[in-house]
């Protein structure tokens, strides 16, 4: 169905006397609605969620008629997912991949060595036509290149299944019977997750079901967004799977060998996993053998997390810096999977066929409030004097310009602001974060989160924390924009810093020795950062640094400073509340100084 974004004249919104412009809509949860006084019934709830012009004897008769179509669909749906054949297989059109009650017969594998220069593909299925032909196929190749194939006819499906069993065995060293419980062997394939892709070759009962449940979908008319179509952009821009796909690809993901649609928690922190080990080595001397374990990490880390790197020979894991580099990739990767299941499941709540798709999307991010803020405000003024002045001199290749302020309140945060008693802590400041577009509809909807135990500590400075600056060029960077795509997001979040444990290098521990030190934060103290005099005190008597940038002159300590700009950490996601989504103009055409 495709997403129509209904342009509303603003004169339909209202200015309320917080300054900003209001949308009529309330949250829906994506679970459930919230349940207001007096209570609803289910179908109220439905009701009120669309426009009421239609003739409801009529709405009612066709969601009928899909929820009969949705029986016959779960009725002739096996217990077990029907995977694709392979596109690049002879057989696509004739065969299907054999399943029974307990699995499909299909093995993607994966293995990257670097030793060797391999980073390749092996697929194997068992499959079986509408007479009772059966084959096994396998496909395999250098990733991003075509491959060879083969098939192999079966006499019998015990045959299949024997011959199966042994090519899997062959490249993985494991026993299909044990696939659930899989052990990667050094040198031999991983085993990806399973391809649950749509098929073509469904049941024709099944097939045409859902043939009539779309064509009944698509015959009824998509209902006007009761979003601002500010918020409406919004909540496109971050849900879009294409600029899911191009940003990973940027990073090198092979998003052909597992499509972001199928990533699992448990690949990811596969990766931190991985990446934890090489950090432990990585500043040790480097001997051959710690050279080789390196190489074989590297190798590790490239079959967990599949990568695109052509015909070159990919990169041994090697420096901090490159710990990093994949530390953000995770972290990329750990936000879009939260984004994709919150598509999937949008995709199947019954609110869909009555509610438009960008206002579903909407309530699954279960946001108290996102609201324009108007331009002329004195909130959106000092915001753009904090965007003017804290701008870093070192970060001049490109200007800042907002485009929009979103008032924001995300559900449940203020409250356990307050239940810890943040809200009363001294030295409470207005900062910023920056982040990838991909990294929002997991940001918003469940809030900024600390690496998991499973993440290495080499990639953040001052160990793993929520980090925050008040130069708003040192957190824009973290957008990771360019020129072809110059619109980024950043917030502004009130943080309760209360006692900072004040650091002039890089502290791994930072975390264990704030907390010894019975501080309540971490501060980076860098060389830069805004004038005390130009700080505003607010609502709340939180802290706004909206002076110029000053500049101290060199230490002489033997190292003198670390930081060019200040970064503030906290090590508990309760000292954030998320106050306002700024949605920027990287200008790369014209220089800051």
């Amino acid at each position: 169905m495709q997403q129509q974004k209904k342009r509303l004249d603003e004169a339909n919104y209202k200015v309320g006397s917080s300054t900003a412009v209001t949308a009529t809509i309330a949250p829906v949860s994506p679970v459930s609605a919230a349940a207001d006084p007096p209570k609803r019934t289910a179908a109220k709830r439905k009701a009120a969620a669309v426009d009421t012009d239609g003739d409801d004897d009529e709405k009612v008769a066709v969601e009928k008629k899909i929820k009969t179509l949705k029986d016959k669909v779960a009725k002739s749906t096996s217990k077990v997912k029907q995977p694709p054949v392979d596109p690049a297989c002879g057989l696509r059109n004739s065969h299907k991949v054999y399943t029974d009650d307990e699995v499909a017969w299909d093995a993607r594998l994966n293995q990257t060595n670097i030793g060797h220069n391999n980073n390749k593909f092996y697929r194997v299925q068992l499959l079986v036509s509408p007479g009772g032909q059966y084959a096994v196929y396998c496909h395999w190749g250098r990733v991003g290149a075509f491959g060879q194939s083969s098939i192999d006819n079966c006499h019998s499906l015990d045959a299949g299944k024997s011959l199966f069993e042994k090519k899997y065995k062959d490249k993985t060293r494991n026993n299909w019977a044990d696939r659930d419980n899989f052990v990667k062997v050094p040198g031999k394939y991983h085993l990806l997750p399973p391809d649950e892709g749509d098929s073509d070759d469904e049941d024709d009962e099944e097939s045409e079901a859902k043939k009539a449940i779309k064509k009944e979908k698509e015959a009824q008319p998509i209902p006007e967004s009761k979003l601002h179509p500010k918020v409406q952009d919004l909540v496109s821009m971050i849900f879009n799977t294409k600029m899911m796909d191009q940003q990973m690809m940027e990073l090198d993901y092979d998003a052909k060998k597992m499509p972001l649609g199928k990533l699992a928690k448990a690949t990811i922190l596969g990766g931190y996993e991985v990446l934890k080990k090489i950090a432990e080595i990585i500043d040790k001397p480097r001997t051959a053998a710690i050279t080789y374990q390196l190489q074989e990490l590297s190798s590790d880390f490239y079959t967990v997390i599949p990568h695109s790197f052509g015909m070159k020979v990919p990169p041994v894991i090697n420096t901090a810096p490159m710990v990093k580099t994949k530390l953000e990739m995770l972290e990329a990767l750990g936000e879009i999977e939260i984004a994709q299941k919150l598509i999937k499941d949008n995709k199947k709540l019954e609110e869909a066929l009555t509610i438009n798709p960008l206002d579903q999307q909407y309530a699954s991010l279960r946001l108290n409030k996102l609201e324009p803020m108007d331009k002329e405000s004195e909130r959106f003024k000092l915001i753009d004097q904090f965007v003017r002045n804290s701008h870093g001199k070192t970060h001049s290749y490109y200007n800042l310009v907002i485009d929009e302020v979103f008032d924001l309140d995300r559900e449940g945060e203020q409250e356990r602001f307050k239940d810890a008693g943040f809200d009363k802590l001294h030295n409470r400041r207005l900062l910023w974060h920056g982040s990838r577009l991909t990294n929002y509809v997991g940001i918003l909807s469940q809030g900024l989160r600390i690496a998991p135990p499973e993440a290495p500590v080499t990639g953040y400075m001052f160990d793993k924390g929520a980090y925050f600056a008040d130069c708003v060029s040192k957190s824009a960077n973290y957008c990771f924009t360019g020129p072809s795509n110059n619109t980024g997001l950043m917030l502004l979040c009130e943080v309760a810093l209360g006692d900072m444990h004040e650091l002039e290098q890089s502290d791994y521990n930072a975390k264990i020795n704030s907390e010894k030190a019975g501080k309540h934060s971490t501060k980076g103290c860098g060389q830069s950062y805004p004038k005390p005099s130009g700080d505003v005190i607010i609502e709340d008597n939180l802290r706004v640094q909206a002076g110029e940038l000053e500049t101290e002159p060199p230490k002489n300590n033997g190292f003198g400073y670390r930081l060019q700009y200040n970064e503030f950490i906290v090590y508990n996601t309760s000292q954030i509340k998320m106050r306002y989504l700024i949605k920027m103009k990287f200008d790369y055409g014209s220089r800051r100084w």
